[in-house]
């Protein structure tokens, strides 16, 4: 009994320079896959592999809500615990919330300084002498 196989190759077809260049120019205006492949008139897949070929990682919106704290703000809360000025998350966040319009609660404060590399430690109590 012989059984008989097919093999189908399908070579893709190639598309223009001038479509290419389409393409390239629609993704440098961020529009989506979705958005681009319509206007020019190729599939999802070939702006895909277009975008690939380039080596074009496309900036997406992560999504979720804004950070409260900038990069400064963090950097400040940093500066404020090792210099002394401030023992914990709780005074950061008060010196922090004197000149904005939002409140920063401590549990952020705690946050960004976990992001920022520092970690939490229980102060040593200090034995006082009587003598």
């Amino acid at each position: 009994m012989y059984s008989l196989i097919l093999s189908f190759q399908t070579q893709m077809k190639h598309i223009s320079e001038q479509t290419r260049n389409n393409i390239i120019s629609l993704l440098n205006e961020n529009l989506s896959l979705r958005q681009i492949a319509p206007k020019v008139g190729v599939s999802i897949a070939t702006v895909s592999r277009v975008r690939k070929e380039l080596g074009y990682h496309h900036l997406t919106n992560r999504g979720g809500r804004p950070a409260k704290l900038s990069q400064q703000d963090r950097r400040r809360a940093v500066r404020l615990v090792t210099s002394g000025k401030a023992d914990n998350a709780v005074q950061v966040a008060q010196e922090l919330n004197m000149n904005r319009n939002d409140r920063i609660s401590a549990q952020t404060v705690r946050r960004a300084l976990k992001n920022m590399g520092m970690k939490a430690v229980v102060k040593k109590k200090k034995t006082v002498f009587i003598s």
